[in-house]
């Protein structure tokens, strides 16, 4: 019996995405944000721990239903990266029983993740970070729209990141300046649900 503690196993950026199923750039992103471990070796090639991959696909999920179902209805993913945001909107997205399903993610690292696989019909997500790590998480989001069915995009930025941003975006991404408050997300969900009655 070997008493050695054994070492992480660290793959490839290729590797990485292949297994989450979502672009080199995306695995990226998630490694800037934090939402995988990850190092650069002396040859700058990036490193994944494989236990990060498995902790992100098992990372909870807050799925918010609705009471009754109806036909050809929007699916939404919000995706907000405050803790105290995201425990608001978990909190008040079942009293307004809107008639469609909103799937409530804590980080849009995690969003990404989903939408190549959910495709739902609208992402709605805050992006407070830094500009660069904006900027990739753009530039993911526009590249997933090249392929499959389109995901109508709108991104909350603060001030001078937005105005950057809209003129990096792609034409199915929408780019708006300021908070993402409750409020604000409960007035344009009921301009969703008035489009689809």
């Amino acid at each position: 019996m070997n008493s050695r503690k054994t070492e992480p196993q660290f793959i490839s950026t290729t590797e990485a995405a292949n297994m989450l199923g979502v672009s080199t750039t995306m695995v990226q992103s998630l490694v800037d944000s934090m939402e995988l471990v990850g190092w650069k070796t002396r040859g700058g090639h990036r490193r994944i721990a494989l236990e990060s991959i498995a902790d992100l696909k098992n990372k909870q999920i807050v799925k918010v239903s609705t009471p009754y179902k109806a036909r050809q209805l929007p699916s939404i993913i919000v995706a907000v990266e405050s803790q105290a945001l995201y425990q608001a909107l978990h909190e008040a997205l079942p009293s307004w029983r809107f008639p469609f399903e909103v799937k409530l993610l804590d980080s849009i690292a995690l969003a990404l993740l989903h939408l190549p696989k959910d495709r739902p019909d609208m992402l709605i997500a805050e992006m407070n970070m830094p500009l660069h790590q904006q900027e990739r998480i753009l530039a993911a989001m526009a590249d997933l729209n090249t392929s499959g069915r389109r995901i109508s995009m709108t991104l909350l930025a603060q001030g001078a990141d937005a105005a950057e941003l809209r003129h990096q975006g792609a034409s199915s991404i929408q780019m708006i300046t300021g908070p993402l408050t409750l409020a604000w997300l409960e007035a344009f969900l009921a301009g969703v649900q008035a489009t689809v009655h």
